[in-house]
């Protein structure tokens, strides 16, 4: 049985236990634009700006997402490099600006693209490769471990970071998957 066309803020619900089978989250174009917007415009500071800096002694040392990848491949690390790069760079700001091309396409009506479906695949394939969290972990754990040898100050970097990554996690309480492929479906 298909799907009943339902507007945005409504849910469809098995009739015998009651189980949210779709929910079409309320504005969900605009929404994504909007993050997705920010995110990009966050990604910038959150990658080259300095996330900590840390005085031990007398030296000290900042690092930003875009050093760490640096320092890793000059440490001839070049796999851990490059993975880093692409799970918490690459992925997410390619996440951002595919949902922001499919929702610009939907709000033009220019969904009948030959580029709207790989669009639409390929996002669904990204959706689980960044990994900000991930770092975001690793930035903790690097806090509790040198926490009592240094020094350490927070930079405007990390609040950028912490920033991004929200804007991740909300694009992805935001995008609505269903909404885009039915776009296809209905309006073919």
């Amino acid at each position: 049985m298909p799907y009943p066309a339902l507007v945005e803020g409504q849910q469809a619900r098995c009739k015998q236990c009651h189980h949210i089978l779709l929910y079409r989250k309320p504005n969900p174009i605009n929404r994504s634009i909007a993050i997705s917007i920010a995110g990009l415009i966050l990604a910038i500071p959150a990658i080259y700006l300095p996330i900590m800096s840390m005085k031990m002694f007398s030296i000290s040392s900042t690092v930003s997402l875009s050093s760490a990848v640096y320092s890793l491949w000059l440490n001839e690390l070049y796999f851990v490099a490059l993975v880093t790069c692409f799970f918490c760079i690459l992925a997410p700001i390619g996440k951002l600006i595919i949902a922001l091309t499919l929702g610009i396409q939907v709000k033009t009506n220019q969904f009948k693209r030959p580029s709207y479906m790989p669009l639409i695949r390929f996002y669904q394939r990204i959706d689980s490769w960044e990994m900000l969290e991930v770092f975001m972990i690793g930035i903790l754990v690097s806090i509790f471990k040198l926490r009592a040898d240094a020094d350490l100050f927070f930079d405007l970097g990390l609040v950028s970071y912490i920033l991004f990554m929200l804007c991740i996690v909300a694009l992805k309480l935001s995008f609505d998957k269903e909404l885009l492929w039915n776009k296809v479906v209905v309006d073919d």
